[in-house]
């Protein structure tokens, strides 16, 4: 025999246990509510930064190919470098990440040749537009691939990004394309 005290506590106790039950139906059709928002604006988030990644990379390609077209040896080399490391400060904060010394170090390391490849196409006028935009290019596509990886490539994988993007660039037309930007 139940008596009434036993009476409450187990209605009570049924009623908990129905509020827990409908409470976990809800529970778990918010979780997948949210996973599905959540899903959706992170493509969209990513594909904005993706977007906006390629829009630096492009913009300072074509400002390196504008920037080659100076007809003096060497005074191009200066803005150059300086282009490469504006668009990486840039491609950092799309990406997050506060640029400083050791990232600028680690891309400089990775496309080596981009100061002496500048360097000597300054003494080659008919190949500076196309090599200093294939180089910034480059230099560009690694840094972002770097970014996008949480910063974890390491140097050889840097290098192949570099080189395959390079040789991406060599099949565009840089002055045609400074042009139309301009």
């Amino acid at each position: 025999q139940k008596n009434g005290l036993q009476q409450l506590l187990d209605k009570a106790q049924a009623m908990t246990e129905y509020s827990l039950e409908k409470a976990h139906g809800e529970v778990e059709n918010f979780r997948k509510r949210w996973g599905a928002y959540y899903t959706r604006m992170r493509m969209l988030w990513m594909t904005k930064m993706d977007t906006e990644a390629d829009e630096c990379i492009n913009w300072g390609a074509g400002r390196a190919a504008a920037i080659a077209l100076m007809p003096l040896p060497l005074a191009d080399v200066g803005p150059l470098i300086a282009n490469e490391a504006y668009m990486i400060y840039k491609l950092g904060a799309v990406y997050g990440y506060a640029i400083n010394k050791a990232i600028f170090t680690i891309l400089a390391g990775v496309t080596g040749g981009s100061i002496a490849g500048k360097i000597a196409a300054s003494f080659l006028p008919f190949l500076k537009v196309p090599i200093a935009a294939g180089i910034t290019y480059g230099v560009g596509k690694a840094a972002k691939a770097y970014f996008e990886s949480g910063m974890s490539l390491k140097p050889e994988e840097l290098r192949n990004m570099f080189l395959e993007a390079e040789r991406e660039a060599k099949e565009t037309n840089w002055k045609e394309k400074t042009q139309e930007d301009l």
